[in-house]
């Protein structure tokens, strides 16, 4: 099939899943992440800590939030973020909330530049749709544009600092700023100080990042910081939205100790092992991919949202690695590119999902430059796996925070993270389920897949420095 056609069609289910199937919304604020983000702003200009439990009070002011219970969403953004929440939050919620949309949908449209940048295609209208069509069906992606998440502004910052490295040190330190909106996320920007240039800039964008945050949270906030990252962590180390290795250990019987150790040895193992083939490797691009698909192993924090992480390194691999490598490249694209848990949180939008998904294995089919029967085939094999995926979320369905929440009271002088903590319980979200497991492990698969892929493959370009 032609990639035309593939394209058109893509386009047609994707316009399908976000229009014609597009699931009731849940109760709540719009953007329901950028509530915290807004709030720890407002809390900022009232010269309150946007850091603790006292958050609780703004957010109770946001629009579509429930008033009468403790649903606690804490603020774990980096203090030198903060001057910019403090300067959106100084109009009310609706003014803000479309203002951050408007900068999520320009952060869309420059991953989408950076990443034909990347994978050396050609700023055409043919290349320019399918990857638009790829980054509308990749459901963290629109999860991003959903939750109001960061995520996508800054994986897209990251993305334009790598690019940027080879042209201008000015634009790779501001994408590098922006970055650090979600530095989880954007970190895979560093192997740009392999260069001269890109060091520059990384070493200037540090600067900024700390007279930022001793601006608004004291000298001492990279170590106020990380203790406050610590705490979280430990908060939220295994309920069932995590899709790190110790979350779905948990889910699937181990202790949280054991499970605890398991995610540990998975991040070192990772990190050794993509820090060997990243300074190994000649293509810079290629490194940055690498790190991407590292990154959820080695992160103590991945949402779903966050696995936007993916998304580059998929679509440059399946433009780059060799003919054989790729049908698990859309094997492993159709795999990450679906909300799993969803299924189980809100089966009345499987259709959607299951549509989504078909969008997408049919959009990284138009992208590629082969279409074997072994690329069908992989395909073929990723939407059975949706669609097995769907069918044991549907019956085995998982509560959702906070409108599954049970009341409970917050004790005196409780830290955010603890309050958070409660809140998971509360919600039953921490607690040991196979089921739900086994559905955080396609996505968590697909940054394997991708990352062995990677490191260990011939690639069809001529190096690059």
């Amino acid at each position: 099939m032609s990639r035309v056609a593939l394209a058109a069609i893509a386009a047609a289910l994707v316009a399908i899943a976000l229009l014609a199937v597009r699931p009731p919304s849940e109760p709540g604020p719009f953007m329901r992440d950028f509530e915290a983000y807004y709030s720890a702003g407002r809390a900022v200009n009232a010269r309150a800590n946007p850091y603790d439990a006292s958050l609780l009070r703004y957010e109770r002011a946001v629009p579509g939030v429930e008033g009468t219970r403790n649903e606690l969403l804490p603020f774990v953004g980096a203090p030198p973020s903060l001057a910019l929440w403090s300067a959106i939050a100084r109009t009310d919620y609706t003014t803000a909330s479309r203002t951050w949309l408007f900068v999520l949908c320009a952060a869309l449209f420059a991953l989408v530049l950076a990443t034909l940048e990347c994978c050396d295609a050609r700023v055409r209208s043919l290349d320019f749709f399918i990857v638009s069509i790829c980054a509308l069906s990749f459901v963290p992606i629109t999860s991003d544009f959903v939750l109001g998440s960061p995520a996508l502004v800054a994986y897209s910052a990251g993305a334009a600092a790598l690019v940027a490295s080879s042209r201008s040190t000015l634009l790779t330190a501001f994408s590098a700023l922006v970055g650090s909106l979600q530095p989880n996320v954007a970190l895979a920007c560093a192997v740009i100080a392999r260069g001269r240039r890109g060091l520059i800039a990384l070493a200037f964008a540090a600067s900024v990042l700390y007279g930022l945050g001793a601006a608004m949270a004291g000298f001492a906030w990279p170590a106020s910081y990380a203790a406050l990252l610590r705490a979280h962590g430990s908060a939220e180390q295994i309920i069932a939205i995590q899709y790190t290795p110790a979350a779905i250990s948990f889910g699937l019987g181990l202790s949280r100790a054991t499970a605890t150790f398991v995610g540990l040895a998975v991040a070192f193992a990772a990190l050794a092992f993509a820090l060997f083939h990243i300074f190994r490797s000649k293509e810079l691009v290629r490194s940055f991919a690498i790190a991407c698909t590292a990154l959820p192993f080695v992160s103590g924090f991945v949402h779903e949202h966050d696995l936007v992480l993916l998304f580059i390194p998929a679509l440059w691999a399946i433009r780059n690695v060799t003919s054989r490598m790729q049908p698990l490249v859309v094997l492993a694209f159709g795999l990450a590119s679906v909300h799993w848990m969803d299924f189980a949180q809100q089966p009345h939008a499987a259709t959607q999902d299951i549509v989504l998904g078909l969008g997408a294995l049919t959009a990284i089919l138009a992208f590629g430059k082969d279409r074997a029967p072994m690329h069908y085939i992989a395909a073929t094999a990723a939407f059975a796996l949706i669609l097995g995926g769907a069918w044991i979320g549907i019956h085995h369905p998982a509560p959702i925070w906070p409108n599954d929440m049970q009341p409970f009271k917050t004790p005196p002088l409780a830290t955010a993270a603890y309050v958070w903590h409660i809140e998971q319980i509360q919600t039953g979200l921490e607690q040991p389920n196979p089921y739900w497991a086994a559905l955080r492990i396609p996505a968590l698969s697909a940054a394997a897949i991708l990352l062995v892929i990677l490191s260990l493959t011939k690639t069809n370009i001529r190096v690059k420095t």
